[in-house]
């Protein structure tokens, strides 16, 4: 196991970024903490995956009422005129509870010297595929639980690297069109696909932070983010811009993990996927938002006890694949959205979770720093594989919540 950047590493790094930024002028420098508060019932014969069952969602009927689903704090900072710090830092009370970071990197601009503008992130972040999680700390202004894609995405999918990207307006000055060209190289992220093979799709707004070790269905603990061999991954994608009508966004990810290497009582799962989103700007003030991710990862059936490897199965490829549409419609502080969510995962032995869901939500602006809101999702999954268990291989999770969410800080 090789630990790219510890805690110590990336508070300090942030650090420089506030102390360097302070020395500039106030307009440098902006920090926000937002707390999310909320009721939650729901209606589910399963366990949820964050007590180690098998639910998709992150409650249950164990822990209907009043929580904080979320306290998290961020912290963007200019140390030069073309070079800045981000980092956020979460809180959460299940799972593996506690304080810990996100996203932690930085950026530079440097200053444009033809049409080209290029852009360097160096740290540790999400690759650039939700169109959903656009909200500040990565969350979405349009839903409290993100789709699958993007639950996934923050369940499992973060690098520790360093991403290019170049814009280029296509004609003159005044042209609508705009391409941007983007690549990355990074370690780490090596278990990614673990969870989407145990566990499978999930909907919740949970963020799995750097150092998280989260539940497996079979009684193990999962850190997603480890570097298990020496191989660097990396993604590759293209974006059009028309305007601000029109966005369309393509990516390949391939974390080039050694399904055969072990370290840190983790396995390496060889993991790539393909994305496609688009957002539209279409007629009524309506919004459209919609995703496609299909993938594959490569594991080894091991055992290991006592963290020693003491024999090996076959290497098993698990094939998933979802999509979204979400409509959106604000109107003045009122936000209305919908979503329909597919999923799907399937080995050697056919479709081992298959389901749907849709999402309902609304939220309101009561005040620059206050948003008040309520979701209803309904899920429904076959997963035959929960037979094993002695559940029944289908189910309907439904999930009511009423929040609050609280900003403070500039």
């Amino acid at each position: 196991m090789v630990r790219l950047l510890t805690p110590t590493v990336i508070v300090g790094l942030a650090w420089a970024g506030v102390t360097t930024a302070a020395e500039h002028s106030e307009d440098r420098h902006h920090f926000s903490l937002q707390l999310a508060l909320s009721y939650t019932s729901a209606s589910t014969p399963l366990v949820s995956w964050t007590e180690g069952g098998v639910g998709k969602l992150r409650y249950d009927e164990n822990n209907d009422g009043f929580t904080g689903a979320r306290a998290f704090a961020e912290y963007r900072g200019q140390i030069t005129p073309t070079l800045s710090v981000t980092a956020i830092a979460d809180y959460v009370d299940d799972a593996s509870a506690g304080l810990d970071l996100t996203e932690a990197y930085l950026s530079w601009l440097p200053v444009p010297k033809s049409p080209n503008r290029t852009q360097w992130r160096f740290g540790a972040f999400y690759p650039p595929v939700s169109l959903e999680n656009t909200g500040t700390g990565w969350s979405s202004p349009y839903t409290r639980s993100y789709s699958a894609i993007n639950t996934w995405i923050g369940e499992e999918v973060r690098v520790f690297g360093a991403e290019w990207s170049m814009r280029r307006r296509l004609g003159g000055p005044a042209s609508p069109h705009r391409l941007r060209f983007l690549a990355a190289g990074f370690y780490g992220n090596d278990p990614a696909g673990t969870l989407v093979t145990f566990k499978g799709w999930s909907l919740h707004d949970r963020q799995t932070r750097l150092y998280d070790e989260l539940p497996l269905p079979n009684g193990n603990a999962l850190r997603p983010f480890l570097k298990i061999d020496q191989q660097p991954g990396y993604y590759a994608g293209l974006e059009w811009r028309y305007a601000k009508l029109l966005l369309i966004r393509a990516i390949h990810y391939d974390n080039r993990a050694d399904p055969n290497e072990f370290s840190g009582g983790e396995w390496g799962w060889d993991t790539r996927f393909n994305h496609i989103g688009t957002q539209v700007q279409g007629p009524w003030q309506l919004g459209i938002v919609a995703q496609w991710l299909q993938g594959n990862t490569v594991w080894i059936l091991g055992a290991t006890p006592g963290g020693q490897i003491v024999g090996s199965g076959p290497l098993i490829s698990t094939d998933f694949e979802s999509s979204f549409v979400l409509l959106t419609r604000q109107l003045k502080g009122h936000r209305f959205s919908v979503r329909y969510d597919d999923f799907d995962v399937s080995d050697g032995t056919g479709q081992v979770d298959n389901g749907h869901g849709w999402t309902l939500a609304y939220q309101y602006k009561a005040t620059p720093r206050i948003t008040v809101g309520a979701e209803w999702l309904s899920l429904d999954t076959w997963h035959p594989r929960w037979s094993f268990l002695g559940l029944n291989p289908s189910a309907t999770e439904r999930q009511l919540q009423l929040g609050v969410s609280i900003r403070l800080g500039k």
